[in-house]
């Protein structure tokens, strides 16, 4: 996007996306039209207490969770500064 404050989100910014009027909480198809459908986005967030883990957010059922971060998932990034 010729942008250079791009930044992972934190498990709160990455919930605030999930819609939850939808039959799933992926986020709104016209302001994310290459939004994976039914996927897991990692966070920036890590666990306080173990930090080989990190949060995640399934948009699909719209939760969020925790995960070991040699897991796969995607990153989505939004512009931050």
């Amino acid at each position: 996007g010729g942008y250079t404050d791009w930044v992972v989100p934190n498990d709160l910014e990455l919930k605030a996306l999930c819609n939850m009027e939808q039959p799933n909480a992926t986020p709104d198809a016209t302001a994310f039209p290459s939004w994976s459908q039914s996927d897991w986005f990692w966070s920036s967030s890590t666990l306080p207490n173990t930090t080989s883990y990190a949060l995640f957010v399934y948009f699909y059922g719209g939760y969020v969770s925790n995960g070991t971060k040699s897991d796969t998932y995607y990153c989505g990034l939004v512009r931050g500064g």
